[in-house]
C-alpha cells in the first residue's frame, strides 16, 4: 500500500528519472574511465620494473627488445638508443646526414 503512493508523488519521480539515475550512468561512466586509465598505467608501471640481467628498468627492457629482435650493435636505431641513453655524450648517429641540410634549407628557400 505504502509503496503505490510512493511511487504517484510526481517529485519523487522527477528526482528519480531526471537526476538520480542520469547522475547513476554519469557515474558508471566515469569509473570506466578511471578504471581503464589506471590499468594501463598498472601495465606501463609494470614494464618500467623489468629489464634484462645486465641492466634494469626501461633501458633494461628495450636492451633487451633490441637482442630478442636481432638488432646489431651498428644499427641505427641501436646507436640511436645508446647516444640518447648516455645523454648525447657519445657519437651523434644522425651526423651523417648533417651535410643534406644546407641542400634542405636552399630547397625550402626556393620554393618560398
Amino acid at each position: 500500500l505504502v509503496g503505490r503512493r510512493v511511487c504517484h508523488l510526481p517529485a519523487l519521480r522527477w528526482m528519480s528519472e531526471l537526476l538520480i539515475l542520469p547522475l547513476f550512468v554519469i557515474l558508471i561512466v566515469v569509473s570506466w574511465g578511471m578504471t581503464s586509465l589506471l590499468a594501463i598505467a598498472s601495465i606501463s608501471n609494470a614494464d618500467f620494473c623489468s629489464g634484462n640481467s645486465q641492466q634494469g628498468g626501461p633501458a633494461g627492457t628495450v636492451m633487451n627488445v633490441f637482442e630478442e629482435r636481432g638488432i646489431s650493435n651498428d644499427d641505427v636505431i641501436f646507436t640511436t638508443f645508446t647516444y640518447y641513453q648516455s645523454g648525447c655524450a657519445t657519437d651523434d648517429p644522425i651526423k651523417g646526414l648533417y651535410k643534406y641540410e644546407d641542400d634542405i634549407q636552399g630547397g625550402i628557400a626556393s620554393a618560398n
